[in-house]
């Protein structure tokens, strides 16, 4: 991923290379196992979307697909009623897509609406509508995190800051940034405003994309870590097998007609005073209540005394 990305990012000139414009202005293909919407090539004279100003998102039903595809939803359609798992929420957020969290919070995705900041530059003369609607269709089609921050990365440049007032030392604002967006194999300057409000993204994530890039040695966006490296609280697999082990091994809880919570406290007595005899570490109270639960529901339930 970083390697195909140092490829499109922008030569010794300043400019993206043809090879990176014409990634940058086309959909992206993503594999069918990622159950990622089609993109759509046909032109917007032609095409099948919503009228110039529709509100509505752009899977509910313009003709690009909606919640109940099964392409995005991993074969299975959603009925507006139950959420989506973990990773096809992931999908359809970075696809701009509606979708039940599973919090049972309704996301309604992203919304295309025309932009004109009537700022100086004259941005929605440079963009027609049917343009903004067109990099807001392949922004969103790239359906991934990292491309769409080098998408990202790849329209934005810092630049000197041409006027120091509190002197060079005295300042917090050591560069600007200069806003553009495709335009053929060309890019027009755009200002901020009109640049978020075409791809309906805030300024924190253009300042997490840069920030990611100017850390890199290659000047490309470097991947995202979150997620990749285990907690520092986890606890150790050896533990938890031995907790295993020993909850296999520990009577049924309420053998001795005590209550459920009293049990649940005696066996983690036992428990440490077996880890303090063999030289271990026990695990925490929580840790082993989790567990302790899990092999509850695990086990047969028991049959009542013969009538």
């Amino acid at each position: 991923m970083v390697e195909r990305a140092a490829e499109l990012a922008a030569d010794g000139s300043g400019l993206l290379s043809p090879a990176g414009l014409s990634f940058c202005c086309q959909p992206l293909l993503v594999p069918a196992q990622q159950h990622a919407r089609p993109p759509t090539d046909a032109p917007i004279s032609g095409a099948a979307g919503p009228p110039v100003g529709d509100s509505r998102p752009i899977g509910s039903s313009d003709g690009r697909g909606s919640t109940n595809d099964a392409s995005l939803t991993g074969g299975e359609p959603i009925s507006g009623t139950e959420p989506v798992s973990r990773e096809r929420q992931k999908r359809m957020r970075n696809s701009g897509r509606p979708y039940l969290a599973r919090s049972h919070k309704f996301n309604p995705g992203k919304q295309f609406a025309p932009v004109d900041c009537h700022c100086q530059l004259r941005c929605a003369e440079k963009v027609s509508v049917a343009r903004q609607l067109e990099i807001f269709q392949q922004f969103w089609d790239l359906a991934d995190w990292q491309l769409q921050g080098q998408f990202i990365c790849n329209f934005v440049y810092p630049m000197p800051t041409k006027r120091q007032t509190k002197g060079a030392e005295a300042s917090r604002r050591a560069f600007s940034r200069c806003y553009y967006l495709p335009l053929g194999l060309q890019k027009v300057s755009v200002c901020k405003r009109f640049f978020l409000g075409v791809m309906k993204i805030n300024s924190g994530r253009v300042e997490y994309a840069m920030k990611r890039k100017l850390s890199s040695p290659l000047g490309v966006m470097l991947p995202d870590q979150r997620g990749r490296r285990a907690p520092a609280n986890k606890t150790p697999a050896q533990q938890v097998l031995h907790l295993q082990r020993h909850l296999a091994t520990a009577p049924a809880d309420g053998a001795d007609g005590g209550a459920t919570a009293d049990c649940c406290a005696r066996l983690y007595r036992q428990y440490c005073d077996r880890c303090v005899s063999e030289g271990r570490r026990p695990v925490g109270a929580s840790v082993f209540r989790r567990y302790w639960r899990q092999a509850r529901a695990r086990r047969p339930a028991r049959s009542g005394p013969p009538g």
